[in-house]
């Protein structure tokens, strides 16, 4: 999701769900590549940009018209589908209507960490060779290690005169095997969560701008909300700058355990679990054995299926 804000004028707020007993696999990568696809393109679209831009641009005519170019906000939610954005209609007033949607979009690797390593730097999974969530294949320190960290989107950004700024889940595991209190280049802010408890929405840890901070289980520790103020904060203190920003913001939200914030608990109460074709199949025998073994789906277990569906919307509610 991107937000453009015209310069110095607006403030800014802000496991898949295993539900199929046939071979739903395809169908969860095509909703998961759909959602990153947006955010790769978008991504792509500004690393081309700003490369052309440093290109063809002297430095000196770029530091004369900063007000010619936008703020942008940049949105990362964890493990959202397409289906789900659905319900929650700020993303589609606030964000889709108000800035960009690309629906004919798709991603080469619907992975976590592979995915926010081709927005990190335009490249295909292939490329960068960032091929899995954990190391040795793939996480924070696989990115590192392929010396991507020099040549990611606020790194091009920031030579180009934007103020970056950091905010939630950067790569699977970081900080990885560096200190606790790394800051990846080109950004001139950073709030990032560490990988250690990276999805809990209480009790864990951030690292701003060199300091780690540990957060509890207060209500006001719950991490949309930390997060949200975190990124309002920042808006506030650089609107009125000359220099144009750019802010990456990655909720963890509404990636597992999916706990909603307290004011929004129940707020979907009446609603179940999309319920395809494929849910509780009677017929498997054409499916292959790891599906066609399993049991059907219990009472018990469709009951959980549709709950843990209500706590992933409505832990959306915050972000």
């Amino acid at each position: 999701m991107l937000a453009s804000l015209p310069h110095m004028t607006q403030r800014s707020p802000n496991n898949s769900l295993a539900m199929v007993r046939s071979d739903n696999t395809t169908f969860r990568a095509k909703r998961r590549a759909l959602f990153f696809g947006v955010l790769v393109c978008v991504m792509v679209s500004l690393l081309f940009i700003t490369s052309c831009s440093a290109s063809e641009t002297p430095q000196e005519e770029v530091a004369e018209a900063p007000t010619d170019r936008p703020n942008i906000v940049f949105i990362l939610t964890d493990d959202l589908d397409f289906a789900s954005a659905s319900k929650t209609p700020q993303i589609r007033s606030r964000l889709i209507e108000e800035g960009t949607s690309f629906e004919k979009a798709f991603v080469s690797l619907a992975l976590c960490c592979p995915s926010r390593a081709t927005i990190l730097t335009g490249l295909y999974a292939h490329n960068h060779d960032v091929t899995h969530n954990e190391a040795p294949a793939g996480g924070f320190q696989k990115f590192v290690d392929e010396g991507h960290e020099e040549n990611t989107i606020a790194v091009r950004l920031q030579e180009g005169g934007y103020q970056t700024a950091f905010f939630g889940k950067y790569l699977n595991d970081y900080p990885g095997d560096e200190e606790s209190t790394y800051i990846p280049p080109g950004w001139d802010e950073w709030y990032g969560k560490h990988g250690h408890r990276e999805h809990q929405p209480y009790r864990y840890k951030i690292n701003e701008n060199g300091q780690v901070v540990s957060y509890g289980n207060n209500t006001e520790d719950y991490y949309s909300d930390v997060l949200s103020r975190q990124a309002t904060d920042f808006v506030g203190r650089t609107a009125e700058d000359s220099r144009p920003f750019f802010m990456f913001v990655a909720p963890t939200a509404p990636h597992g355990p999916a706990t909603p914030a307290e004011r929004h608990k129940g707020a979907f109460a009446s609603e179940e679990g999309p319920r395809p074709p494929s849910f509780d199949e009677e017929d498997v025998s054409d499916k292959p054995t790891y599906v066609s073994s399993l049991d059907r789906i219990s009472e018990e277990e469709a009951s959980a299926i549709d709950e843990y569906y209500r706590e992933r919307l409505e832990s959306m509610l915050a972000v």
